[in-house]
């Protein structure tokens, strides 16, 4: 380091640790003097700020505040006794001032927004010429203060460093072109110098900002956790111990999550080996029953070969009978022919012959004639009618009658017939007029017109084709209405205005007119239509007068319509006709009308039209509801006439139906029938007579009844014979049958056996023999036996193919509830998957289980129970440091005198308090490690740590206070009889002392704090740790033997003093005392010009001799 300047010449001298040299700032409160850098030069030894009330002291130690003391730990002017809200760093940027400085908008500023307060503290250590200057640069801007901290390893001063910075982001740059590191956050500003000035703790900042207003110690024990030890964190060695024990947790729900799921697998593998063993004897069964068939073809076969060797024997038998009995029907036959030709010469068998063919002939008529007697009878009976055979007369008679009623049915189906066309007719004329005036309802339901619809239908082709909507061209009857009134000639006026009600009126305008007249010329429009040319007239719209007799008066013209005016006119013009009650006053008239519908038209033209009764048909008004309701009306009552015609018709048809087949049947009885064809009893009778003749013949002639005789023993022998023959025959060709039958029938077994079949039925017969139970199975019984066989052998396939499903089912549904409790997407719910469900069980048994069960033992013993003993230990260790240190800090009180003939020692036992001793206890069982543990050894590990880390977790606050070491340990003081060290007096508070006392009490406490804060030791007194400590009223009602003991017990650890007192005549104490090396002013002109001023010792007795002229000694005058 280069010599200093004139301005850092106290570098010179020779002390270790890093001391305040210098302290620079400008713009800073009500220190506001323009380009004036304010500087305290303390030289690195013990310096005294001093001043008058409100002249801004505390301004200055805020400041030096600002550079060193963190934001949170930051208290502006509490030396003064400001609320926290009275000073901020705002409030010193822009220089507040004033009586009410919480009122931001009242309130007076010496500067405005962008204008920068610089501070530059400037540090060194002495012996080894390290220094390290400090600063901070503030300004104002949006209402909020800006702040970056500067660092430099080296001297600097504002006035060097500091000039032409220029703002935004080149700020920063500008500094570190100049040697300066920056920091827009004051942590990491602390971190950074904490590690140059060897501040090893951030709470050593905390007591350096505590020991600014100290006067009198809290509770000691408090003091001593919260001031002289540092909290140590023990947050990372939880979460190291969360982390892996979270690891851990994984492991064991992996171990649980494999029980559970191999839990649920095992009934499936239990059900699946079951399931294996049915299927099996399922399969055997299958087997069984497919083996069925050739097992019957085997038996078969064996019985086919037996019963071929006893039917050849047989048939061998009956050959030989059926030799024998073909030689006599032979010799039988000649027999029979010799005898045949002998009677076959014999003229009575000639005549005999000749009688039996006309025998023969009329027995076929007999039974023709009577098959059509019976049919005859039949017919009759069907009609109601009946015949008794007779002669020939009486069968014409009966014949005449059937004729007659035939004819009587034929007239009354003719007269049925007309008369069920003529009620189709009307039924269909009806159905017509139904279906027409529907359209009609559904057409004038459309719309509000009472006009006929053929009417309507025409308008509206003539509207589709000019593109007219219909109320454009209106019908006259549809703006014309009776008056309700006049309600009882509605009917006469109607008949007398239907001709003008039917005319279409057509606006006399190029657009309508001159569109519709063409399309109506060109037009066939199936009717007769008449239309008016409408000319457009302006004015008032015309109203009737009250001529109640006349047809006009009776009547109202549509008020709204644009050719009211018009039709109104020809209303009035063509309908005044005379409404006359008597016929007097009709014929009186020439123009007149009655209530009945006849017209006077002139004088001498009247007229009555009775087409339509009066009041039928009403075209007039622009509302048709009642006309719609009559046309409904209408169409229901003829849909009822409807009903009756097919009622008719239907009835018609019936009795038609019922007398067509009787007319029909007599009709063929009168057709066909003759007595000739009927009459059976002439044959009957001849064949009677022909008989007597044939048996009168044969019994006159003996030789020939012999020869008869003969032949017909001869041949009844030979029909026996052939009939034996006959049944040797058909038992040889029935035994040659069934031997070919065998034979097929082996040939067939035989074919059941190709193959494995043989080998099938020689795995299975003895299982097949047992059910067949003894019956034995031939070529007769043996489709019998099969089946019974077959039935009982699918009886036990159905019933263990039930015991295989019931067994699958129980299966799929353990499945349903392994994926219901477990679900694994790579599983599906069906026996296919089974072996995937038994794979997945040998997974988890063999591989899954082993692995994570070793995994969590390594765990558990390497890592969590490792890191609970990690913070066991690091827990212990900072106990023991705290106990060391303290111990440390006790030797160094020792050497210092408390009051005469004693010293201070601190005190310190292991707290009794219940949640410390009962959480050691936890931690200590917690970490007890056990040499080839045990399944519950383990368990019982895992479950304290984890209650641990669960109550860590629910509890912060309980955390922080267990894993504070610092709680671990009560403190109190106690002053000692320095000859035989017994205790003169403990001290857990000030409590009870005097002022005087109070303060030793508390500055041996602060000065002990500071010593284990800066990390201090009389046995190092060159370590190059932090020295810097401001004092505020140190004197203030202290006498002057405690006040001694105060400034000599901070030199004796070696501390800086920057000595803050108000002007008054404390000052002289520390002035005799010679602690202090440099002698500090602040002034302040009207309250807002701040001025600090460095003064020599004379000038500061001259000072105090003028303010304070008793308390000076004329030794400090010569001095």
């Amino acid at each position: 380091m280069s010599k200093p300047d004139a301005e850092t010449e106290v570098f010179a001298a020779e002390d270790y640790g890093y001391r305040l040299v210098r302290f620079e700032f400008t713009n800073w409160g009500t220190f506001n003097k323009p380009g004036q850098v304010e500087i305290l030069t303390a030289g690195g030894d013990n310096a005294l700020l001093t001043g008058g009330n409100g002249a801004g002291k505390s301004t200055l130690v805020d400041a030096l505040q600002a550079i060193l003391v963190p934001p949170a730990l930051r208290s502006y002017n509490k030396a003064g006794g400001a609320k926290r809200t009275e000073r901020s760093d705002r409030t010193y940027v822009e220089g507040w001032y004033g009586q009410d400085s919480e009122d931001a908008k009242a309130v007076r500023r010496l500067r405005t927004k962008g204008e920068k307060t610089l501070l530059l503290a400037v540090f060194a250590n002495l012996a080894t010429e390290e220094v390290v200057s400090l600063g901070a640069i503030f300004w104002v801007q949006h209402d909020d203060v800006d702040k970056l901290y500067v660092l430099k390893r080296g001297d600097a001063s504002i006035a060097k460093d500091f000039v032409n910075l220029p703002a935004g982001r080149d700020l920063r740059k500008a500094l570190r072109e100049r040697g300066f590191e920056s920091f827009p956050a004051h942590s990491e500003f602390t971190i950074r110098f904490r590690s140059l000035l060897r501040i090893p703790h951030e709470s050593a900042l905390s007591l350096f900002a505590q020991a600014v207003s100290m006067k009198d110690p809290e509770n000691i024990n408090t003091f001593v956790r919260k001031h002289m030890l540092e909290p140590q964190d023990m947050r990372q060695a939880i979460e190291n111990l969360r982390q892996h024990f979270d690891d851990l947790v994984t492991c064991r729900d992996k171990i649980d999550e494999a029980e559970r799921r191999q839990k649920l697998l095992e009934p499936i593998e239990t059900e699946a080996v079951v399931l294996a063993e049915k299927e099996t004897d399922l399969a055997r069964w299958q087997e069984a029953g497919r083996a069925v068939r050739p097992f019957v073809a085997s038996a078969v076969i064996r019985w086919c070969k037996a019963e071929t060797m006893t039917l050849e024997s047989q048939k061998q038998k009956a050959e030989a009978e059926l030799n024998g009995l073909a030689q006599a029907v032979e010799q039988l036959r000649s027999r029979e022919r010799s005898l045949d030709l002998a009677i076959q010469a014999n003229a009575v068998h000639q005549h005999i012959e000749r009688l039996e063919l006309q025998i023969k002939e009329q027995d076929r008529l007999r039974i023709e004639r009577h098959k059509q007697f019976e049919s005859l009878q039949q017919t009759l009976r069907s009609v109601g009618e009946s015949y008794v055979l007779s002669d020939a007369a009486g069968f014409n008679e009966s014949l005449k009658r059937w004729q007659n009623r035939l004819s009587a049915l034929e007239g009354e189906l003719e007269d049925l017939r007309v008369r069920k066309i003529e009620l189709s007719q009307r039924g269909n004329q009806l159905a017509a007029d139904n279906q027409r005036a529907e359209a009609d309802l559904k057409l004038m339901g459309a719309q509000t017109s009472n006009i006929d619809p053929q009417w309507l239908r025409v308008r509206l082709r003539i509207c589709e084709a000019t593109g007219h909507a219909p109320e454009q061209l209106p019908f006259a009857g549809e703006l014309i209405e009776v008056r309700a009134e006049d309600a009882a000639w509605r009917g006469a006026l109607e008949r007398l205005l239907r001709p003008f009600a039917l005319a279409l009126l057509v606006p006399d305008t190029p657009a309508v007119y001159g569109k519709v007249v063409p399309f109506i010329k060109s037009t066939h429009l199936g009717l007769r239509l008449v239309f008016y040319k409408v000319p457009a007239l302006s004015g008032v719209r015309l109203s009737f007068e009250n001529d109640r007799r006349r047809a006009w008066g009776k009547l109202r013209v549509k008020d709204d319509h644009p050719l009211q005016a018009w039709l109104a006119r020809e209303v009035r013009a063509q309908f005044d006709h005379l409404c006359c009650d008597t016929s007097a006053e009709f014929e009186a008239a020439p123009r007149a009308l009655t209530k009945d519908g006849l017209i006077a038209h002139s004088e001498h033209r009247r007229e009555k039209d009775d087409r339509r009764p009066v009041g039928d048909d009403f075209m007039l008004g622009w509302s048709n509801r009642e006309k719609l309701q009559s046309m409904a009306q209408a169409i229901k009552l003829r849909a009822k006439d409807i009903e009756a015609a097919n009622i008719a018709i239907r009835s018609a048809k019936q009795t038609m139906d019922k007398k067509q087949p009787v007319a029909q049947a007599l009709g063929i009885v009168t057709a066909t029938a003759t007595f000739e064809r009927i009459d059976h009893a002439t044959p009957a009778a001849l064949i009677l007579d022909l008989t007597r003749q044939k048996e009168k013949l044969e019994q006159s002639n003996k030789a020939y009844q012999d020869m008869k005789r003969d032949l017909e023993k001869v041949r009844g022998d030979l029909k026996t014979s052939e009939e034996n023959k006959r049944g040797k025959e058909a038992e040889v060709t029935r035994l040659a049958t069934s031997l070919e039958g065998l034979a097929e029938q082996r040939q067939r077994k035989e074919e059941l056996l190709a193959g494995d079949a043989l080998a099938l039925v020689e795995g299975h017969a003895e299982l097949l023999a047992q059910q067949l139970g003894g019956n034995e199975i031939t070529g007769r019984n043996a489709d019998v036996q099969e089946k019974g066989l077959a039935d009982k052998i699918d009886g036990t396939v159905s019933r263990r193919s039930g015991e295989v499903t019931k067994s699958r089912n129980r299966i799929l549904e353990l499945m349903g509830t392994f994926q219901q409790k477990a679900h694994d997407p790579n599983l599906e719910i069906k026996i296919e998957a089974l072996k995937d469900f038994r794979d997945l069980l040998t997974r988890l048994t063999k591989d899954d289980l082993p692995v994570h069960r070793k995994r969590f033992n390594e765990l558990m013993e390497k890592k969590v129970v490792y890191d609970a003993g990690k913070l066991s230990s690091e827990l212990r260790d900072y106990s023991n440091f705290i106990e060391d240190r303290v111990k440390l800090l006790n030797v160094a009180l020792a050497s210092i005198p408390y009051t005469e003939g004693t010293y201070v020692q601190l005190r310190y036992q292991a707290t009794r308090n219940d949640e410390i001793v009962a959480f050691r206890k936890r931690l200590r069982e917690a970490t007890e490690r056990a040499t080839n543990w045990d399944d519950a050894q383990r368990t019982e590990a895992f479950n304290r740590i984890n209650s641990l880390l669960k109550d860590f977790d629910a509890n912060p606050e309980w955390r922080q206070r267990v894993t504070d070491v610092r709680n671990w340990w009560e403190f109190s003081a106690s002053e000692r009889n320095r000859i035989n060290q017994e205790e003169v007096r403990p001290y857990w508070d000030s409590a009870g002392l005097s002022p005087g006392q109070k303060t030793k009490l508390a500055y041996t406490f602060l000065v002990a704090g500071l010593v284990f804060q800066y990390g201090l030791s009389r046995d190092n007194p060159k370590s190059r740790t932090f020295r810097f400590v401001m004092v505020d009223e140190i004197f203030k009602g202290v006498d002057k033997e405690n006040a001694i003991y105060a400034m000599r017990l901070f030199r004796e650890f070696g501390l800086q003093l920057l000595l803050v007192n108000p002007w008054n005549d404390e000052i002289m104490m520390i002035e005799r005392q010679g602690f202090v090396a440099s002698y500090h002013l602040v002034t302040n002109k009207d309250m807002c010009d701040s001025q600090l001023h460095t003064i020599q010792r004379a000038e500061l007795l001259q000072r105090l001799e003028k303010q304070f002229p008793a308390k000076i000694s004329p030794h400090a005058r010569a001095g």
